[in-house]
């Protein structure tokens, strides 16, 4: 399984520098594009992850994945539907 989402530029989200979130079998990453020439990217192992909250807003949702650490990655402007997908998807529901 491979499955890839983007925040969402109608939901506030960066046209240029979207944030993309990729969900395979064993790993969450976040990719974003911080300038022409440099991407920042986290990766965090499934089988740490403790918890995703997603935070409605007016126009969109914000999604926070914790791990067992401490360490939280935040994905913000997400479509409700991709963001209870995200953590359908990451916690197996």
């Amino acid at each position: 399984m491979n499955v890839e989402f983007s925040s969402s530029v109608s939901k506030g989200g960066n046209l240029l520098k979207p944030q993309i979130l990729t969900i395979n079998n064993h790993f969450v990453s976040v990719r974003q594009r911080q300038s022409i020439f440099s991407t920042e990217e986290r990766t965090i192992p499934r089988n740490i992850i403790s918890g995703v909250e997603i935070t409605r807003r007016l126009i969109g949702c914000n999604i926070y994945i914790t791990t067992n650490g401490g360490m939280t990655i935040s994905l913000e402007n997400f479509s409700r539907d991709d963001a209870e997908e995200i953590k359908a998807i990451i916690l197996g529901i």
